[in-house]
């Protein structure tokens, strides 16, 4: 099944954001020009990923990350906020 995750951070400055670029591009993530970045994939998956480059950079990843994951439907999502994984299910689920 496909998911996508869309994500932003807070506080974003030009130079961290292209470091930040620079070190995700790679690892398949795409950039727009409001600061926000989306890959396909699962939340947990992008987690794992940004986390420790968020932290590297100066940013508090459970502060300041926020990510959405849809599916290809989008039937369900799944939030990563304030360092914690919501999900939200479709009604009779």
């Amino acid at each position: 099944m496909f998911h996508q995750v869309n994500g932003s951070l807070r506080g974003v400055k030009s130079e961290r954001f292209r470091k930040l670029r620079k070190q995700l591009v790679p690892l398949g993530y795409e950039f727009s020009k409001d600061y926000s970045f989306s890959k396909e994939g699962t939340v947990e998956a992008a987690i794992n990923e940004l986390v420790p480059v968020c932290e590297e950079l100066g940013w508090d990843a459970e502060k300041d990350l926020k990510l959405t994951e849809t599916n290809l439907d989008g039937a369900d999502e799944t939030k990563y906020e304030n360092g914690r994984i919501i999900r939200k299910f479709p009604r009779g689920v």
